[in-house]
Parts: C-alpha cells; structure tokens; sequence
C-alpha cells in the first residue's frame, strides 16, 4: 500500500492547459509582472494580469475564481508513477472570498493548511466528468488521519481579490484507481462544505493529461489528505 500524497508543496516548474500534457505546455522559467497584484483591484481586465497568467499557463483568465493546475517530476516509490500534481485558487474578483479550511499538523510536526477537493476522471464513453473516490463533506473533512494529520482544526480562510492559495498540495494523482496513462483529469476546488455536497461551490480546473503508467496489479494505493 502506498501513500499518494506524501510528497507536499506547490509545484511551481511545469503548469499546463486544457488537454495538454503540463510538461509540453510551459518549460520556460514563470514570469510575475511587478504590476500584477499592485492593481488588483482590476483582477482580470488589468493587461500585466492577464499577459502574465497566459505566459505562464497558456490561457486568458476569466472574471471569478480560477483554478491552475501545476506538475513537477518526483517519484514516491509507486511503480510506474513520475509526476506530483497540485492546484492553486486565485481570486480575480473584485469582493474577498471565504473558503473552507482546514490547519493542520502532520506527525512530521510540519503545519499546512488544507482546502477541500474532488478529484474527476473524463470518460470518454459516456462524456461526462466522473468523480474519483469519496467527494469532500463534513462529514470526511478536516479529520485526523493516521500517519498523517495527527492534529485538524476548521478555519475559515479569506482570499481577498488577486490573491491565490495553494488549494492541492502535491499528490500522485495518476497512482489513483482508475486512472491510466494519457487520461484526462481535472480538479474541483471547493469553497464551501455541508452535510451534503454542493456542486454550485465548486471551482473546476482546466483539464490535464495523466502521463503517469502505473500498473494496477501491484495493489492497492493509499490516498491521505
């Protein structure tokens, strides 16, 4: 049994966009414009702001709440796996937005800050987006995890207009069941949790290709959030 998120922190070298495998999208160094966030009070119809994000993940960003996925190369010992993905959530609104969150501590003593996910899996027989695993809740977030989060404590997180979080942390996504080599997956980021789930909190990324080749007769694969 392995552990697929093992490996945290943001995943700043190889970003990607709809469709595309991330390491052929982006190998050039990220470029900040030193005016992006200094007029944030003009989150998308700023030219820097925009210049800046299309260079960096290949597309224009819209008004609302966005979501970029990043890759970077690193092997936690899964057969066949290579790649770490991670997601940020920037706010190119104009009003602050308050997210669910959760502060933790991990049994290493390291301290984070969690935000709740869906993981989706594009199946091209039925042509729609499946959800992989147990969606977030109440019920299953912010909870203690062995040798992992030995401490949890809900706090409400505000994002303020032109800032972004860190809403995925690093985890071998390809190593999930069902995914295969070139499967296409996207994030869906949450800024708000219930009894039940409500879809209409939810911030969807750009889709990204699965280049990991993880063969699925080795057992299976522990996910710890």
């Amino acid at each position: 049994m392995y552990d697929i998120s093992a490996i945290r922190g943001p995943a700043k070298d190889q970003t990607g966009s709809i469709g595309y495998p991330l390491k052929e999208v982006l190998t050039r160094l990220r470029f900040r414009s030193p005016w992006s966030w200094g007029d944030s009070a003009f989150p998308t119809s700023s030219p820097y702001v925009q210049f800046e994000h299309r260079y960096n993940y290949g597309h224009f960003v819209p008004y609302g709440l966005h979501v970029d996925v990043a890759s970077r190369e690193a092997s936690i010992g899964i057969p066949g796996q290579k790649n770490m993905y991670s997601a940020e959530l920037t706010n190119f609104t104009f009003l602050p937005v308050t997210l669910d969150g959760c502060d933790y501590l991990t049994d290493a003593f390291g301290r984070g800050t969690a935000f709740p996910y869906a993981i989706q899996r594009w199946d091209n027989t039925s042509g729609v987006w499946q959800t992989i695993g147990e969606p977030p809740s109440d019920a299953n977030f912010c909870h203690p995890v062995p040798l992992s989060m030995v401490q949890t404590d809900r706090a409400p997180k505000r994002l303020w207009p032109g800032m972004r979080v860190e809403a995925v942390e690093g985890e071998a996504t390809g190593a999930r069941e069902p995914f295969q080599k070139d499967d296409r997956a996207r994030f869906v980021v949450f800024t708000k949790l219930g009894n039940e789930l409500d879809w209409r909190y939810g911030v969807a990324s750009h889709p990204f290709i699965i280049e990991d080749d993880v063969p699925r007769s080795d057992g299976q694969f522990r996910v710890k959030h």
